[in-house]
């Protein structure tokens, strides 16, 4: 049978085994066509139009006559379909029509015979056939073709009638005669078994190059070894330019420490046993090459510039070869050149497959060097079953990628059999074990290495692949029990990545069901539920505690986790959820849900009441309890000293403890301070400055007292913070605009300051220090004795304030500072997170010229109604009567950081 869509020869089932092997060829792919040409020219993407060529096969039959007549006669020499050509070839030797069954023995071959074997016993040799009265020959011998005839379909006519040129049809460079489509393709040259990948070679050449070559390398190493004879140190240099192993290598300790299903550990036997290994191979290694003693020592110090200098140039192929090379010479590098070449080898390892993966768009076999196994078109095309050979469609290369990672492995266990085991070395042999699916050995890793280094904490990269490779497996007794010690470890921080990793973990297998199984040794760890719903909401809760906000990925995630894990549960509204491509944009649902409905959606939260629209449930706004604001306060603390001490710089008689001294002197004022309240907080800088960069810009005092009014229109007492150097009689301002100059106060500018410090609504910030901390500073100090000196008022407003005022805490900060200085210098965002959404209210009004303005209105954006932050909340029964609602399940509302502000990914188990 032939292809009826290829063009290509199409003998059965080896069709797409002749498609590989003319890929790499020439053979090109267009609009459903293949193309084969034996010229340089290539052709052009379109309507199947070739470029001019000496011979071309095109496929699609059918389209043949009206693809000549388009293309225009003068332009295109004759050409006939490819299989045409060999299948008639085959019927005019062979006098038979042509075998496709198992079952039909002809010409001595054997039954269901390959490509290979069917050409090779024919002798068919592949040449370009025309008509007798189209073609002619030339002086010089080559083909000369006149306007073709057209035919249509396969329909040539006889064979026999046509003329068989000398011209094969793979083009003059593969001779004149007697040429099989095999010699198209040689078999690649066989590769020196001993020599190192070509890729690794090419960047550890260059490194090495430069090394030499350093100054560091000719002055220092050179002054070293000074009595080392010229002969002997150009041969180290040879040495490391050598493109090949002078010798195999054999360390029978590490080979032993690798196989070792537990953790190996630095022992005094084990290290005397490595060692004398060492001393062996670095015999053999003498032996065979004449170099040793110092000239071991020079090459071991140029390998190691070599990692250094690689691992600040990020050339992470380098420390493959050059690791090669220390184990085949026998040397001994001190612990911290093999923690370079860890270093570096993991960065080789993380990126892609090591000389690519072998397939049919991968340039031609001959390109393929190195340690590849250099398949040819035989092995393709030949179809021996002993052999076995598999088409690189089918199945990737891995073995390089396996020879890196082991590598990393090997370094590794290098290292922690001869010196004391580091964290750096456990978490790339975690990482080897991880990618050969080994999550035991890995757990006995991080165990042995907490027993031997007297219960030493490890981190966070450490400890996550191997959580993740038992998520991956299913074995969720194990992830959790690491999951709690990950929790509990002091040195590591949860990221949202793998809470999310954990809940999908768990929701696939359908443990969040109200009637699923309890999951083994889950309350040995101190959860209170081993499954259901009331599982789900103790791990939300400790996620709750540790991260913010999710990503839409992990949105996602979660979303098709549990409509996994309840597509085969009995809940009735379970069956309407339907999985989301993984990279589908999950779509808005405010429909409110029925009672007891599986909710897993993506909401808007109504910014003024901050209810949910899918399950009624009302957002809440989380305040700073007293511990964080205590935890606050002394985070200002710590910055005001060093951003004093930092802006002082080496100046002598400076107090180091100023700052700080000063913060605290405040706080104080604020706690004993007689007076009402102050229930507003004004960065006067901030304010001052509002749209001044213009020309007449200034440090504006009209703006600032035009907030001061409207604050007290609004029943509210204001507090102006402002730097000293605005309080004196003239200060040099610098503008948003870039541009600076002086400003003498005028006498009505200073009526207004000495009015502000009557009514005792004015705070000077001391010489020298940032007045942003004051602020800050000044929205959650305790201002107990004014509130009893009002009777015992509370200054937070209650949401049914009849006075007009907009509900939320006291005071509030009025500024429009974006404050991202001070949210990474904050040790915990929950906290800055926290207190921002409680307290800031931004501002708008029209800039003042001097002091007059045209429009005198102005705007104030009120703090958030309901905290960005992962929460939890009671679920309302929607009744039929609004107005009565009884409280039931609970509901989880998670901010995502790329969706729009108000957005949540909600949540909502039932529990019967």
């Amino acid at each position: 049978m032939r292809s009826a869509h290829s063009g290509l020869i199409g003998v059965g089932r080896f069709h797409r085994k002749i498609c590989c092997a003319a890929s790499q060829s020439g053979v090109i792919l267009r609009d459903g066509r293949y193309w084969f040409s034996t010229s340089s020219d290539t052709p052009k993407r379109g309507r199947g139009r070739p470029r001019k060529t000496d011979a071309t096969v095109v496929g699609k039959a059918d389209n043949l006559a009206q693809h000549v007549q388009s293309v225009g006669e003068p332009q295109h020499k004759p050409f006939k379909y490819f299989f045409d050509e060999v299948d008639e070839y085959i019927v005019k030797t062979a006098k038979k029509p042509i075998p496709f069954s198992d079952s039909v023995k002809w010409n001595g071959l054997k039954e269901d015979p390959s490509l290979i074997d069917l050409l090779d016993s024919l002798g068919t040799n592949l040449t370009s056939v025309s008509d007798s009265d189209t073609t002619t020959r030339s002086e010089s011998g080559k083909m000369v073709h006149d306007p073709i005839n057209q035919r249509k379909g396969s329909n040539i006519g006889n064979w026999d009638s046509l003329e068989t040129k000398s011209t094969p049809l793979f083009g003059d460079s593969f001779g004149t005669h007697g040429k099989s489509l095999f010699d198209a393709f040689p078999v690649p040259p066989p590769q020196n078994p001993n020599a190192y990948d070509a890729k690794n070679w090419k960047e550890y050449k260059e490194s090495i190059e430069q090394v030499v070559s350093s100054p560091r390398f000719k002055k220092n190493i050179k002054r070293q070894f000074q009595s080392m004879p010229e002969e002997d140190f150009n041969a180290v240099v040879d040495w490391l330019f050598l493109s090949e192993k002078s010798v195999d290598y054999s360390l029978p300790t590490l080979d032993k420490a690798l196989q070792n299903e537990k953790s190996h550990q630095t022992t005094e036997d084990g290290c005397q046993e490595f060692t004398a290994d060492l001393r062996h191979q670095q015999e053999v290694f003498t032996k065979a090459t004449g170099l040793e003693g110092p000239q071991l020592e020079l090459a071991l110090r140029a390998l190691a510039i070599l990692g250094r200098q690689s691992a600040k140039a990020s050339k992470n192929k380098s420390f493959l070869i050059g690791w090669e090379k220390i184990r085949e010479a026998g040397l001994m590098p001190g612990s911290n050149i093999l923690s370079t070449f860890l270093y570096g080898a993991g960065l080789a390892t993380a990126g892609s497959l090591s000389g690519g993966t072998l397939g049919i768009l991968s340039g031609t076999l001959s390109s393929l060097g190195g340690r590849s196994n250099g398949m040819s078109i035989l092995d393709f095309l030949d179809d021996d079953k002993e052999k076995k050979v598999k088409s690189p469609m089918d199945e990737p290369a891995m073995d390089s990628k396996k020879a890196e990672v082991d590598i990393v492995e090997e370094i590794a266990t290098f290292h922690d059999t001869l010196y004391k085991t580091t964290e750096q070395s456990v978490s790339l042999r975690v990482k080897a074990l991880v990618q050969k699916g080994n999550a035991s050995q890995a757990q006995n890793l991080l165990d042995n290495f907490s027993e031997s280094n007297d219960g030493q904490n490890l981190k966070y990269r450490t400890y996550i692949p191997v959580l993740r490779l038992y998520c991956e497996q299913g074995d969720l007794t194990r992830a959790m029990i690491l999951f709690d010690r990950m929790r509990k470890a002091p040195r590591v921080t949860m990221e949202p990545e793998t809470y999310v990793q954990v809940i999908a973990s768990i929701a696939e297998k359908g443990c969040f069901r109200p009637d699923a199984l309890p999951l083994d040794g889950i309350k040995e760890l101190g959860y209170s539920a081993s499954s259901g719903p009331e599982l789900f909401d103790l791990i939300c809760a400790q996620m709750a505690d540790d991260v913010l906000a999710i990503t839409s990925a992990s949105a996602r995630r979660m979303h098709n986790a549990l409509v996994s894990g309840f597509k085969d549960s009995d809940h009735p509204n379970a069956i309407h959820l339907k999985e989301i491509h993984a990279l589908a944009p999950m779509p808005k649902f405010d429909e409110l849900a029925d009672d007891e409905e599986l909710v897993v959606s993506r909401v808007t939260v109504d910014e003024s009441t901050g209810k949910c629209p899918r399950t009624g449930a009302t957002l809440r706004l989380l305040v700073l309890d007293q511990h964080q604001k205590a935890k606050l306060g002394n985070a200002l603390l710590k910055m005001a000293t060093e951003q004093y001490a930092k802006f002082m710089g080496g100046h002598r008689g400076v107090d180091p403890k100023f700052a700080k001294q000063q913060m605290l002197s405040f706080a104080e004022l604020m706690k004993k301070r007689k007076g009402p309240p102050f229930t507003a907080i004004i960065d006067a800088p901030n304010v001052a400055y509002y749209m001044q960069n213009f020309d007449q810009g200034r440090f504006n005092f009209f703006q600032i007292q035009f907030v001061v009014n409207a604050l007290k229109r609004m029943n509210e007492h204001p507090l102006i913070i402002i730097p000293s150097k605005y309080s004196s009689d003239s200060f040099y301002m610098t503008l948003w605009t870039g541009t600076g100059k002086h400003h003498t106060v005028t006498d009505e500018e200073k009526a207004i300051m000495e009015k502000w410090r009557e009514e005792g609504i004015l705070f000077v910030v001391p010489a020298r220090c940032l007045d942003d901390y004051y602020w800050m500073l000044a929205s959650f100090a305790d201002q107990t004795n004014a509130c009893k000196a009002t009777g015992g008022v509370m200054v937070d407003v209650p949401t049914n304030d009849k006075s007009g005022r907009w509900p939320g805490k006291r005071p509030m900060v009025v500024t429009n500072d974006l404050m991202r200085d001070h949210q990474l210098e904050l040790m915990e965002p929950r906290i800055f997170r926290r207190w921002r959404s409680c307290h800031i209210v931004n501002y708008n009004f029209t800039a003042f010229v001097n002091g007059e303005s045209v429009d005198r209105g102005i705007g104030f954006s009120t703090p958030d109604f309901f905290s960005r932050e992962i929460q939890a909340n009671p679920s309302p029964t929607n009744s039929e009567n609004r107005e009565s609602k009884t409280e039931c399940n609970t509901v989880w509302h998670f901010p995502v950081s790329d969706w729009e502000t108000n957005d949540r990914f909600c949540v909502r188990i039932p529990r019967s």
